[in-house]
């Protein structure tokens, strides 16, 4: 009867033990599909940084379009996604342009 109280003890810890592992398994599978739709939105991300400079010069090219042909439809359309420009006029002569004078 010596064995008993050894197997008394030893039947909770291999189950609780067994639990661990089980739960370890689990936790893993899970960690595994979040690191994959993180590299998948990562990959997103850097596949998309080159489009970031296209969209700009488009945006820029529309505005400068607008702007030039006095356009309110494309003005609009650019507004209707969140983008304004105000147009300044150059000044008629700036310092750059004045004629150097000599003395």
């Amino acid at each position: 009867m010596a064995s008993l109280p050894r197997t008394k003890l030893t039947t909770p810890l291999l189950l609780f033990i067994l639990g661990v592992v089980i739960a370890n398994v689990v936790v893993d599978q899970f960690l595994r599909g979040v690191q994959m739709e993180v590299s998948q939105r990562q990959k997103f991300v850097q596949d998309t940084v080159p489009l970031e400079a296209l969209n700009r010069e488009i945006v820029q090219a529309l505005a400068q379009l607008s702007s030039k042909n006095n356009d309110e439809e494309i003005r609009k359309l650019l507004a209707d996604k969140g983008i304004s420009f105000s147009v300044t006029q150059p000044s008629a002569v700036s310092g750059a342009d004045k004629p150097l004078r000599s003395k």
